[in-house]
């Protein structure tokens, strides 16, 4: 994959697969489960909104960290 250097990724992370980078199957499980504990956008939530979270944010990024990049209390929910 090229990228001009206006659009280059800011990470070598971001041109490897979802899948290769450990967002599979189980990742999926975890962050539905995740979720379902904390329901709302914690963003939001700071703003006094209150918004359905759809996806599970790294606070800290794993950079393929596998111990990190399951640490829960590395995890936040956030809308999109």
């Amino acid at each position: 994959m090229k990228y001009c250097e206006k659009h280059k990724p800011l990470h070598l992370e971001e041109v490897r697969s979802a899948s290769s980078r450990g967002y599979g199957r189980a990742w999926q499980k975890a962050s539905r489960q995740f979720l379902a504990a904390h329901p709302l956008c914690v963003k939001c939530q700071e703003q006094g909104r209150y918004r359905k979270a759809t996806v599970v944010d790294h606070i800290v990024p794993h950079r393929g960290d596998e111990k990190l990049f399951w640490d829960r209390d590395n995890w936040q929910p956030l809308c999109k």
